[in-house]
């Protein structure tokens, strides 16, 4: 009975002493054309690391388990400017990332379709024969 007190105590505080070892991102992505609206499905990032999500219907997202460092954030949306910016992770500690995205410019270098007669080709099954729809 000892025994078994023992091993679940010293389980139980080794998972405290992980814990604490990592960090914690959380956030809220707004959309900056419709006056703070949660920008809902937006790609959030850690670049250089498998941390990656999307916002949920309020705009929030979270990563948990970081190791501590300084990161480099990527935010994007399609039909929006993508936001890179560095952040650090404590140990412990929750960083907290609250942005907002703006809508591409009309002169931005993306690509934008705007051409009523573009032609847009799929494959179908293992055959390798091609269809066209012209749009």
């Amino acid at each position: 009975m000892r025994r078994t007190l023992f091993l679940f105590i010293a389980l139980i505080g080794a998972s405290f002493v992980s814990a604490q070892q990592t960090g914690r991102i959380s956030g809220k992505i707004m959309d900056m054309e419709m006056d703070g609206e949660p920008l809902l499905f937006a790609n959030v990032n850690l670049k250089n690391t498998l941390f990656s999500e999307q916002t949920n219907f309020h705009g929030n997202f979270e990563f948990t388990g970081v190791t501590p460092g300084t990161y480099t954030m990527v935010v994007s949306f399609l039909g929006y400017e993508t936001m890179e910016f560095p952040l650090v992770v404590e140990a412990g500690n929750t960083t907290s990332v609250n942005k907002s995205l703006a809508a591409l410019s009309e002169g931005s270098s993306r690509l934008q379709l705007s051409d009523a007669n573009t032609t847009v080709s799929t494959e179908q099954g293992s055959t390798g024969k091609a269809s066209k729809a012209k749009r």
